[in-house]
Order: structure tokens, then C-alpha cells, then sequence
């Protein structure tokens, strides 16, 4: 089932994972509203498939959620997700399509929910992440 959503919507659908988390201290600069509506899959498994005819797109969209979850600098502290400066977008994209085509329990969950867990399981905070029990014992 497909739905149709501008992307400012979806970007802030996105940063409402982590929003929830603690209050903004001031209002997040405004992102101009997209002019055209694009058919994004709700469903992270039918993205997927969208995807294979729409690549452009669907990086973009996940680098939109990407910046959601960055958010003005504090989205790490929140979300645990830190994005890596200079990386390529559609090394990115590759990433999170593949962890998410990798995790079918994710194909039916929403779409930007299931980019924002693949890309905090792929590019995670160096102190979010627990600690390696093979470090203590190799010390």
C-alpha cells in the first residue's frame, strides 16, 4: 500500500523519533515545502522494491532521514546515530537497503522507521555502542 507524502513531511516524521526524547530549547530552522508529492511505500519492504526502479529518490530520502536524525548536532545524543562526515550518499543508501533487505522482521514495519534503526545499527556513536566483552578479556 502506497501513500502519498511530501517530503518535509516524511523528514519531520523522522525527527519525531527522536524528538520525543527531550525538548528542543529553540524551533528547528524551517525547510522549505516540497512543491511535488512522490509515492513513497510505507512499508520498509515495499521501499525496497520502489527502490530498484528509483534509486535517486530513494537516496534522498534516505539522506533526508539521515539529517532528520542528525539534527542541529544533538540528534547523536538522542538517537545514537552519528553520521560520517564526506560519506557517499549512495554508499549510504546501499548500506541501509541491504541492512534492512537482510532483516525481513523490518519488511513490514515503516518505511522511514526501518532506515532510521538501519542507519543508528550502521553508523552509531562511538559511546552509544556497548562495550566489547572480547576487549576486557584481552586486557
Amino acid at each position: 500500500m502506497k501513500f502519498r507524502i511530501e517530503w518535509a513531511v516524511a523528514v519531520l516524521t523522522a525527527v519525531s523519533l527522536a524528538a520525543e526524547a527531550a525538548p528542543q530549547t529553540s524551533p528547528p530552522p524551517a525547510r522549505p515545502a516540497a512543491t511535488a508529492t512522490i509515492d513513497i511505500p510505507a512499508k520498509a519492504g515495499d521501499f525496497l522494491a520502489f527502490c530498484q526502479s528509483n534509486d535517486e529518490i530513494c537516496t534522498g530520502f534516505i539522506g533526508d532521514v539521515g539529517a532528520a536524525l542528525a539534527g542541529d548536532g544533538q540528534g547523536a545524543k538522542k538517537t545514537g546515530y552519528c553520521a560520517q562526515k564526506g560519506a557517499d550518499p549512495n554508499e549510504v543508501s546501499e548500506r541501509v537497503r541491504k541492512w534492512i533487505l537482510y532483516r525481513p522482521q523490518t519488511h513490514g514495519l515503516a518505511t522511514n522507521r526501518s532506515i532510521a534503526d538501519a542507519l543508528i545499527a550502521i553508523y552509531p556513536c562511538k559511546a552509544a555502542r556497548p562495550p566489547d566483552k572480547s576487549e576486557k578479556k584481552a586486557k
